[in-house]
């Protein structure tokens, strides 16, 4: 990466942090708003001319590909890859529900690459996806000329830079040319293979009855009430559903782990607190095999309290597994359980750090720094391994995910 390029992600990063911020706080003077604006202005620019070349250099990559053999398939691939990491990271400058379109392209282009078989239809894919790259850089290219030619603005429509009837230009800069379905099924399957879905490798596959019985096992229902049992697949995930009224248990076809619970029946326990209630959710997941987990979140809602836990491995928390747990207030029992984040994502192979780096100094001063977690999540498409800031403002709190191995904001959330 270049020096141009990394002092750019720097400046991203940092006007992200205070864009949210101030946004929130609602503290912006005339002139820190003007000064902001112009800032954004020209980081934008920036962002939409790297977004433009990373498009054209991503459909060479991929012609490049679809001939590659032996070593040079891996120049090729390595070389799309990082094109793509490029474009998910210049997509940062923008609003990210403005960019879903070219966010899945770009990360469905890194998984495509990342799993390129060499076999002749895989070639055939990446001409077409070479294809719908180059058509992306001739709609940046002219997006990019008509906001230099001035037929767009760069900023908000509230800005004191906007000009009148002059058009916001992230309406425009997703890209949509009819072709979606046939570019999106090429890259799904490519990013479902590159999951690779450990938690269920090499486990035996169990019968209907024996789902069932788990079902049962986790709700107290008798095996003779349940309905279904057909297996299905969910998000590439063979499993077994079955139903009784309103209850409903997904069991994994694969070592028959309990994927999903519904279950809003009353049973004879009571609970009354929060701190039960989440003894009553660890004991669960516990007990079900969902072992070393942390709790990062709980809401308590009129009748429940609602838990997410991550497994912790090697002292860094996995945001990328994420199981959830609601426990009714009122009878103690599980309400309504979820792991399909955990079964798709969940990996023992996270290395060891030697502990928390000191990240306060890199921490936007309108901030307090509560407490810091090392954690892998997903950013912008790609798994990393980041220092988790939990800051407050005011009543407001953020996670800032710092880099671990760069010490750069790469992401700013509020909580």
């Amino acid at each position: 990466m270049t020096v141009r390029r990394r002092k750019f992600i720097r400046i991203i990063s940092y006007l992200v942090a205070l864009c949210i911020v101030f946004a929130v706080s609602g503290v912006f003077s005339q002139k820190a708003k003007a000064d902001y604006e112009s800032a954004l202005e020209r980081v934008r620019l920036e962002g939409l001319a790297s977004l433009t070349e990373y498009s054209r250099e991503i459909s060479s990559g991929l012609r490049l590909l679809a001939v590659s053999a032996g070593d040079s398939l891996v120049d090729s691939s390595s070389y799309v890859n990082a094109r793509a990491v490029g474009a998910l990271g210049s997509l940062g400058c923008f609003y990210s529900e403005k960019v879903d379109n070219l966010n899945r392209f770009f990360s469905g282009v890194y998984d495509f690459s990342e799993s390129f078989s060499g076999s002749e239809e895989s070639r055939r894919s990446a001409v077409k996806l070479s294809d719908y790259a180059q058509e992306i850089y001739y709609h940046l290219s002219d997006l990019t000329n008509a906001v230099v030619n001035g037929k767009y603005t760069l900023t908000e429509y509230d800005s004191v830079y906007s000009k009148d009837d002059v058009p916001y230009f992230e309406d425009e800069l997703d890209f949509y040319n009819g072709k979606e379905d046939e570019i999106f099924s090429i890259i799904t399957p490519a990013a479902a293979e590159n999951r690779s879905f450990v938690l269920l490798a090499g486990k035996k596959t169990i019968s209907a009855d024996e789902a069932k019985n788990t079902a049962s096992a986790v709700t107290g229902i008798s095996p003779a009430l349940w309905r279904g049992g057909e297996t299905a697949d969910d998000y590439g995930i063979e499993i077994y559903s079955y139903t009784c009224g309103d209850t409903r248990v997904d069991v994994c076809k694969a070592g028959g782990a309990v994927k999903k619970i519904i279950n809003p029946l009353p049973c004879k326990e009571s609970v009354y607190t929060v701190i039960d209630a989440r003894e009553k959710a660890a004991h669960f997941l516990a007990k079900n095999g969902f072992e070393s987990m942390a709790e990062i979140s709980c809401e308590k809602g009129e009748f429940t309290a609602d838990f997410v836990f991550v497994p912790q491995i090697n002292d860094v928390l996995l945001f990328t597994a994420k199981t959830q747990v609601d426990i009714c207030l009122a009878s103690g029992r599980v309400t309504y359980f979820d792991a399909s984040d955990y079964i798709m994502h969940y990996r023992s192979d996270v290395a060891a750090v030697n502990g928390i780096p000191e990240v306060k100094n890199l921490i936007p001063q309108m901030l307090t720094l509560e407490k810091v977690f090392l954690c892998v999540d997903d950013i912008n498409g790609t798994e990393r391994l980041c220092c988790l800031a939990v800051c407050s403002f005011d009543n407001d709190m953020f996670y800032v995910y710092i880099d671990y191995y760069s010490l750069k904001i790469i992401k700013t959330l509020m909580v």
